[in-house]
């Protein structure tokens, strides 16, 4: 029989016996951010606040729960809370305040939480630490299957003047200033970091109440955005176009930083476009302010990519295999390993094979590098010849097997072609590797990182031993043309 402790029945006795008188009132919760003390997104609060819990200060979750779930919707059953959540301007923060039988409704960025709450100006603190947090939050999560969700949201501090929205109307100021604003989601395409999964951008485009005018409504018409829906006043139209101009703007930019295609990139990448017209109204201009604005999001879910798959800029990738037969094509080492490089970076990798002479192959898109047989010549003692190994009998089908292997890896060339210098007058020659001094064109295999998340296909050929290797990658950026003299 299990003995509850007085703390534990207590929670139950409360749990149970305190009915949920209910306010009637929804408001939006956005969690808590870089304001807070512990930064949780509204599902991680709702989850962790709805059982005993505790702060990170504390080693015993004694305190009582706060929230709770009736069918698909969260209430407040505890003390009241607040929050502020700063909005798209910079200048202005949407404040709430929940009490005991408020629902929740859960909002994934901040800046969309209006409903039931109080446009305020930020405070001095609030307004400084904007300042230090950055123009983007990320927060990681786990689902049920064990796939991990990276979501980085960036705020903006641009707009479309009012009734705006063609590309035409972004100006060279106001485009850098976009630019700057979507770097972070930039800077996240450019590194994926999840393997197995996807990749989704999500714009949203949302204006106040106030209406569009006829004219405008006409122009908007007559461009291929039709408002259907008369309660919106024409503002559903209005943040269609913008959404379209954005979603142009994106791609656009983004192809060229990432060096890719427009087909490519929408390959790889969802756009989700969410119009969000009539989102809240205002007295005055400054006050609607705080309902138009754009927002961008990106989200990458899939899972983590190990650290024995990884080649990471500045580090060397330690590798082992086992002395290779005839019927393994003689490959040791036979792996897919990730580029943990920028698109765009110069990347160099260099293959270590220390003693025993080994030949590796690296595949990289098109690109394909096979070395010669790489390492010390003989043992330092002197009892083992490798070239004589090498071109013993026992391993006259060394060739054929390594070409065979070069067709399983989907090449079309030969030992011959990828590597003239492997043999001499028909026999196998050692070049010296890296330790023994040798020439870096013998073991090093450059190429430019494109936009994806690229396996670099490696076989490590081993005939003569156990393989043991390093492999060092270096990074360097691309150095931009110069521009041409007037």
């Amino acid at each position: 029989m299990e003995i509850k402790r007085f703390s534990g029945w207590l929670n139950e006795q409360v749990a149970t016996t305190t009915p949920l008188v209910k306010t009637g009132v929804a408001k939006d919760f956005a969690g808590f951010g870089y304001m807070a003390n512990s930064a949780m997104s509204a599902d991680e609060f709702l989850k962790s606040r709805s059982v005993v819990w505790k702060t990170p200060n504390e080693t015993t979750a004694t305190r009582q729960p706060i929230v709770k779930k009736e069918g698909t919707s969260w209430y407040v059953i505890g003390t009241g809370f607040g929050a502020r959540y700063l909005q798209a301007d910079g200048k202005n923060v949407m404040e709430f305040n929940y009490v005991k039988g408020d629902q929740l409704i859960p909002v994934a960025n901040p800046q969309l939480a209006k409903q039931g709450g109080t446009l305020k100006p930020a405070n001095a603190q609030e307004l400084e630490k904007w300042k230090t947090s950055g123009n983007s939050t990320t927060t990681t999560t786990t689902d049920a299957t064990g796939k991990k969700l990276s979501a980085t949201a960036a705020k903006f501090n641009f707009n479309f003047d009012s009734g705006r929205y063609a590309i035409e109307d972004i100006t060279p100021e106001k485009s850098a200033q976009l630019m700057k604003d979507l770097q972070p989601i930039l800077t996240e395409l450019a590194t994926p970091k999840l393997m197995n999964g996807k990749l989704e951008i999500i714009i949203t485009a949302s204006t106040s109440t106030l209406g569009v005018s006829t004219n405008l409504k006409a122009q908007l018409a007559a461009d291929g955005f039709k408002s259907t829906n008369p309660k919106y006043s024409g503002n559903d139209a209005l943040c269609n176009a913008r959404l379209a101009t954005i979603e142009k703007f994106i791609i656009e930019k983004f192809t060229a930083a990432l060096k890719t295609t427009p087909e490519a990139f929408r390959t790889k990448v969802q756009i989700t476009k969410n119009p969000l017209p009539n989102s809240g109204s205002g007295a005055t201009d400054e006050e609607r302010k705080a309902f138009q604005y754009i927002a961008a999001e990106i989200k990458q879910s899939g899972e983590s990519i190990p650290l024995d798959l990884q080649l990471n800029c500045g580090a060397t990738f330690k590798g082992e295999g086992k002395q290779a037969v005839a019927e393994v094509n003689y490959v040791g080492f036979k792996k897919d390993l990730f580029v943990m490089a920028a698109v765009g970076d110069l990347v160099t990798l260099s293959l270590d094979p220390q003693t025993f002479p080994d030949m590796v192959y690296f595949k990289y898109k098109g690109q394909e590098f096979l070395s010669p047989w790489l390492g010390a010549q003989t043992t330092t003692d002197g009892r083992r010849n490798f070239v004589n190994e090498l071109n013993a009998t026992k391993l006259a089908d060394l060739e054929q097997k390594i070409n065979a292997e070069l067709a399983a890896c989907g090449s079309t060339k030969t030992v011959a072609q990828l590597a003239p210098g492997a043999k001499v007058g028909g026999k196998w020659v050692v070049k010296p590797g890296v330790d023994q001094g040798g020439d870096p064109k013998t073991f090093q295999f450059p190429f430019t990182k494109t936009f994806d998340l690229d396996k670099l296909t490696v076989r490590v050929f081993s005939p003569l031993a156990g393989t043991v290797f390093d492999i060092a990658m270096k990074c360097d950026k691309l150095k931009a043309a110069p521009a041409p003299k007037k």
